[in-house]
């Protein structure tokens, strides 16, 4: 009904919002093809609009949408437009997200080097502006992709900043996550090492 209302009143800026807000919640649903069909709408009415912060927050959701379909190649392709984006609006609290997710993706996708560089790339972000939760999440992918690489050492240094950052938040919720990453990271590595091994012959 908000967007009848806001088409009738032609505010195609609204519009863009009301469509971006909409996609997410479907997404969050698992009504996937109608959250990839609102997140479209919005970049398109945002772009059409010029809001460079609004463009790169629907290619953002549309990253997430298409990775979470296994989509990871044009995932990859939205978010590193949502990230040129996210730098034109000079919006770091964008940028980290944005980074996360194109490091996130790279990982998925046997390419971890890669993935660590953008992963302490959305953690420069992060501290930028001191969003310290963004900061945890960040720093147990980074130890998480430091377990693919098989580098222990710096792998456990990631995590127990991520943890004195958690308790120094008084969040039991972030230290539980952070400590529950590193340890289902731990007992995968192995499963993960065989994988990537069967990806590179594949690839041969």
């Amino acid at each position: 009904q908000a967007e009848r209302q806001l088409e009738l009143l032609g505010d195609g800026y609204a519009l863009g919002w009301c469509h971006l807000a909409r996609g997410w919640y479907l997404w969050l649903l698992g009504e996937v093809a109608e959250a990839d069909r609102f997140s479209l709408l919005a970049n398109e009415n945002l772009a059409a609009r010029g809001d460079r912060f609004g463009q790169g927050m629907s290619l953002n959701n549309l990253g997430v949408i298409y990775a979470g379909t296994d989509q990871r190649e044009k995932s990859l392709e939205v978010e590193l437009k949502s990230l040129r984006l996210s730098e034109e609006a000079n919006n770091y609290r964008l940028q980290s997200w944005t980074l996360n997710n194109i490091a996130a993706n790279y990982d998925s996708m046997g390419q971890t080097e890669m993935a660590l560089e953008y992963y302490l790339r959305s953690l420069e972000a992060a501290r930028r502006i001191d969003d310290r939760e963004q900061m945890v999440t960040t720093l147990g992918n980074l130890g998480l992709a430091s377990i693919h690489l098989g580098h222990l050492e710096q792998s456990e240094a990631f995590y127990a900043e991520a943890v004195r950052i958690a308790r120094e938040l008084g969040s039991s919720r972030l230290e539980a996550r952070a400590l529950i990453v590193q340890a289902v990271g731990l007992q995968t590595d192995t499963l993960w090492s065989q994988s990537q091994g069967l990806l590179r012959v594949a690839r041969a």
